[in-house]
């Protein structure tokens, strides 16, 4: 996944909305999840917020900051400030 984010084009201009919300389920549905996710997981998290972050909305932050929280990497300071 985390190839995918990174490539060229970001997501079509016009309407990039649906694509961003597939995405920001994808990785909300891990909030129930307990278990340690793996690092490919939070490469792929990484990737998605610094490609997409000024398409996500205010609440879509807050959201993504508590999925964080709970599931905190092994380095927290790589994702630290992801959002000003």
């Amino acid at each position: 996944m985390k190839i995918l984010l990174e490539k060229e084009p970001d997501l079509p201009d016009p309407d990039p909305d649906p694509a961003v919300n597939a995405l920001m389920d994808h990785y909300m549905s891990f909030l129930t999840k307990t278990r340690q996710l793996l690092v490919l997981w939070h490469r792929s998290f990484l990737a998605f917020v610094h490609r997409y972050k000024s398409q996500l909305h205010d609440q879509d932050k807050d959201r993504l900051m508590v999925l964080l929280q709970k599931h905190e990497p092994l380095s927290a300071g790589s994702l630290m400030g992801l959002f000003p």
